[in-house]
């Protein structure tokens, strides 16, 4: 996964190639996800799969994903704490910004952790 890659650079940082190659795909990946009305809800990197040359990612664990339709999505016990969007964790409605706030999330780890 994305977060085994980065606990193993051990504090030696991705370049901004490498951030850019990566975040672009899941870019795609959740750009996907909204065509099809889906929210993933769980994004982190710990989902983020890598191929075994670490050229392409994929997106996995669906369980919290919810499909968009004319309900309001409304809570936070779909997320996990340190990616989960403002409107998730103060109860209000959310969309599909929640996971653009979850790839933020992600491209912060890639640059700083």
């Amino acid at each position: 996964s994305l977060k085994n890659l980065i606990r193993d650079q051990r504090r030696v940082y991705f370049n901004e190639e490498t951030v850019l190659k990566y975040f672009t795909q899941i870019a795609f990946g959740v750009e996907y996800l909204d065509s099809l009305s889906l929210i993933h809800l769980d994004l982190k990197t710990q989902d983020i799969l890598l191929s075994r040359d670490r050229s392409r990612i994929k997106l996995s664990e669906f369980s919290a994903s919810k499909q968009l339709n004319t309900r309001p999505l409304v809570g936070s016990l779909f997320s996990y704490p340190n990616t989960m969007s403002p409107e998730m964790f103060e109860g209000r409605v959310f969309g599909q910004a929640a996971d653009v706030w979850a790839m933020g999330c992600v491209l912060y780890e890639m640059f700083m952790v």
